[in-house]
């Protein structure tokens, strides 16, 4: 394999004369190009660079005078190239001999390199060496034979790119007068090329394929693979599926030639990367019941986005191969697939091998997803991701949701994140360490889960918990680690929940709370109504209310204050809301003092 290459070398002189120092920059850029002839796409990578201070005069008996007898003289490179895979610069002297020697000395009086790294402060006298900016020490001046690399970069600049450097110096009165020389060498060499075959972003993939499907019936895509090109037949006819910027190679597309509804895709190169924008890729596949991903190379990959949406037919989804390192979107990756076809085509989905620790982003990721029965996520790391919500929206074919391996400590939104999902009975969660989530909005909306570990869920940053255990299964729903100061809005939070036999809401602050329409209310349809107490420390705070609240009780038949009353106040008026308090005697309320 051939390598694309640029050097340059720019030449630093430094001349040293006692009365005054003289610093001479000259430079010069040596640039060759290895061309790459037999490839589709040849990148032609352009590399430019220059370094300031050409021209630099101090004045040497300023420096011996000085309170520290020291020295920095500032310098900046500047490169500017559009190979993209960057550059490398190095500095080195022109020899072996890293001394700034005078030649016309007797004595060869030199100023030597240091021999370890030092602050300016503490460099011994009469020595020199160079620092990259940021750092505190200056380093040796590196021999010709060992060059120090201190600049690399792994993608084209898009513009100027600077290196801020410079060289220190500490004279002392016993140097002889004369003229002090060297030559320092800066290279930049743009980094090696590999060619690769890059598929066209995902939604450009997805337009072709939707062009196919445009065809009619008979056109309905129903296997794609990667398939040798001598399966490409008599027929000639395919489409380009490369980058039309980043492929070095032709990637095909193409009808098999045994059955019009097999799409091939191959390419010379032997391995083919997935564009970094992979979302849609596949989304419009909803005939397709065999997608093989095994050759596809992810590792660059950085957005997942809605990748398999819709994509409802596959028998089985093998991504054991999938490189997701880089991946920093995965919303809606698997949303609406399916289980069309019946049960025998749903499936276990294992991700157990994806690396997920640069994802922001999961939300509706498994959203209306009816065709798997288990996702094994075992491997999640969460701990950057903000957004949750609708991740499981109706995934109505999961018993189980194991999220024992999740980190929520950067999430903010988990609304609607298990709403509906009408066959969950379980959630395995180590810690709801939720503390900057804002929005809880029906987040186990109608789940079916009877029991729910809530101890340390972390609820103080939470506005919005409207509609969040609604239609629940919990016995007894234990809710008394809850910090509720900041949330305005608890409207239908417990409503429906027909099986639930006792709240505990011990720590409940509804100061702020400004709606509590249906809260507690239960739909007529429902001849169970299990819910007995409502345990409470103190009555709860109204006085944010801002409108007409109805039915905050309606439709309970069991449910008795601790004093053993029932509150029977007018929904009208918003007097129902005094039922939100301790019950007492000459004073009923629905709630039970724990």
């Amino acid at each position: 394999m051939k390598n694309l290459s640029i050097n340059s070398n720019l030449f630093f002189w430094a001349n040293n004369i006692l009365s005054s120092i003289f610093f001479s920059i000259l430079c010069a850029i040596f640039v060759s190009i290895f061309m790459i002839t037999d490839t589709y796409a040849t990148p032609t990578p352009t590399l430019s660079a220059s370094i300031s201070n050409t021209n630099v005069i101090v004045n040497g008996n300023q420096v011996i005078n000085s309170e520290n007898k020291t020295t920095e003289i500032p310098l900046r490179l500047t490169v500017n190239t559009n190979n993209r895979t960057g550059y490398t610069a190095t500095i080195s002297s022109d020899s072996n001999n890293t001394a700034l020697v005078n030649a016309g000395s007797t004595v060869l009086a030199k100023i030597d390199s240091i021999s370890a790294p030092s602050t300016l402060a503490s460099l011994p006298s009469n020595t020199w060496g160079y620092k990259v900016a940021n750092t505190s020490s200056y380093s040796p001046i590196p021999a010709l034979s060992a060059p120090i690399s201190f600049r690399q970069t792994n993608q084209a600049t898009s513009g100027p790119s600077t290196s801020d450097l410079s060289i220190g110096m500490k004279l002392s009165n016993n140097l002889e007068n004369g003229s002090y020389t060297n030559r320092l060498v800066f290279s930049i060499v743009t980094n090696p090329i590999d060619r690769r075959a890059i598929l066209m972003s995902g939604p450009e993939i997805n337009k072709i394929f939707k062009r196919i499907h445009a065809g009619g019936y008979k056109y309905r895509i129903y296997s794609v693979r990667r398939c040798s090109y001598s399966e490409l037949g008599r027929s000639q006819y395919y489409s380009n599926i490369a980058d039309p910027i980043e492929s070095d190679y032709e990637i095909k597309l193409w009808a098999s030639p045994d059955s019009i509804n097999i799409y091939c895709y191959n390419s010379d190169a032997p391995i083919i990367y997935a564009n970094q924008n992979s979302s849609e890729m596949f989304s419009s596949l909803n005939f397709a019941y065999d997608i093989d991903l095994a050759t596809i190379d992810t590792s660059e990959v950085t957005n997942m986005n809605s990748m398999f949406k819709g994509a409802s037919s596959p028998q089985s989804l093998n991504l054991s191969s999938f490189n997701t390192s880089k991946v920093q979107n995965m919303s809606e990756m698997f949303s609406e697939v399916s289980g069309n076809g019946g049960a025998s085509y749903m499936f276990a989905l294992n991700l157990s091998n994806f690396n997920t620790a640069n994802v922001v982003n999961m939300k509706g990721m498994f959203k209306s997803a009816t065709k798997f029965t288990d996702i094994n996520m075992s491997s999640f790391d969460t701990s950057r991701v903000t957004d949750m919500s609708e991740m499981f929206h109706t995934a109505t074919s999961l018993t189980t949701i194991n999220l024992s391996s999740f980190n929520f400590a950067n999430v903010t939104d988990m609304n609607s994140m298990f709403y509906q999902t009408s066959n969950l009975q379980t959630v395995v969660v180590t810690r709801f360490n939720t503390g900057k989530v804002t929005n809880f909005k029906d987040m186990f909306w109608r789940s079916q889960i009877t029991s729910l570990n809530t101890a340390g869920f972390e609820t103080q940053s939470a506005v919005n918990m409207s509609g969040m255990f609604y239609g629940t299964k919990i016995p007894n729903l234990d809710l008394s680690s809850f910090n509720t100061q900041n949330v305005t809005d608890m409207s239908r939070m417990f409503e429906d929940t027909e099986y639930t036999v006792k709240l505990y809401l011990n720590n409940f602050d509804t100061r702020n709370v400004q709606d509590f329409t249906n809260m507690f209310s239960l739909s007529r349809r429902y001849a169970i109504d299990s819910l007995t107490n409502i345990y409470v420390k103190n009555d709860f705070n109204i006085s944010s209310v801002s409108k007409q609240i109805f039915n905050v009780f309606n439709g309970r038949r069991t449910l008795r204050g601790g004093n053993g009353s029932t509150c029977s106040f007018s929904v009208y008026n918003n007097e129902v809301l005094k039922c939100l308090r301790i019950d007492r005697p000459g004073q009923p309320g629905y709630f039970t003092q724990i």
